[in-house]
């Protein structure tokens, strides 16, 4: 009896000694842990891009709209280095904004999509499996335009880009330059401008988009907005005005998330704006 009250001290202490010398073992190699966590998952990620990611076998689901919407920013932003950062700004602020619940890596995601342009069309493939109304689609594309915008233009070989994008989604070219006009501004450009505008021109030998690049006067732009030529009749306004509600009006977005809805609505305005206006100079 003696033997086992000597004893058993000396054993509580040693089994103490061992937790704490596991618990700080534990703790010393945890950022280890972390590090190869996060390599195994960039790795993974990498073989994901190379071998075409965005097959129709993906589920849909918002983070992977997501990792969509990276991958096309991502190539907009190769066409132009410029204002890389304030790009990045408006991107990451965009997702924060409206997708907030979604379990993504930006900087790890926009990285391995500089990695592996050449994922464009299994990209398409998967939204236009994934994403079947074509106004979602469209959406998509006021995004990227919005990316180019944020140093105050579009270049030519931005243009292109948005354009084959918009080919790739099934996006008419009519319904391309309505998007496109609703960035237009009037007025005329600085001589700087000009000259910047002539050279990226000279330098896309190949550009062919039947978009012009010049500024348009109000009444082109919003001709351009409605998807109609300048020299139409009324009527035929009326009837542009009226399929572009069917597509674009916020109703048809009731179902969607507040993101999806918010841009409708933006855009709606913007359509109403212009028929307004061409009504009023008819």
């Amino acid at each position: 009896m003696i033997e086992i009250i000597l004893q058993y001290p000396f054993t509580n202490k040693s089994v103490t000694d061992d937790s704490n010398g596991i618990s700080v073992l534990f703790w010393a190699s945890l950022p280890f842990i972390f590090a190869a966590i996060y390599w195994l998952k960039a790795k993974k990620m990498n073989h994901d891009w190379s071998v075409g990611i965005f097959d129709n076998t993906l589920p849909y689901s918002r983070d992977n709209l997501l990792e969509a919407y990276i991958y096309l920013a991502a190539q907009l932003i190769a066409k132009d280095r410029n204002n890389v950062r304030e790009k990045i700004q408006f991107i990451s602020s965009h997702f924060r904004k409206h997708f907030k619940a979604s379990d993504y890596d930006f900087r790890a995601s926009l990285t391995s999509a500089y990695k592996n342009p050449d994922q464009l069309k299994a990209v398409s493939s998967w939204l236009n499996a994934k994403v079947r109304k074509k106004s979602q689609r469209i959406q998509i594309l006021y995004f990227l335009a919005g990316i180019c915008m944020v140093d105050g233009r579009i270049i030519p070989s931005e243009l292109q880009l948005l354009e084959k994008i918009a080919f790739s989604l099934k996006i008419s070219s009519r319904e391309f330059q309505s998007v496109i006009a609703m960035y237009q501004k009037t007025g005329s450009h600085s001589k700087s401008s000009q000259r910047k505008t002539q050279s990226s021109a000279h330098s896309e030998n190949k550009f062919r988009t039947k978009t012009r690049a010049r500024t348009l006067s109000k009444r082109s732009i919003n001709c351009q907005i409605l998807g109609v030529s300048e020299n139409v009749s009324f009527i035929e306004i009326k009837k542009a005005y009226r399929k572009m509600v069917k597509i674009h009006h916020p109703d048809r977005f009731h179902n969607e998330s507040k993101a999806q809805q918010e841009i409708a609505k933006s855009k709606f305005i913007k359509i109403q704006k212009a028929y307004e206006y061409l009504e009023m100079v008819r």
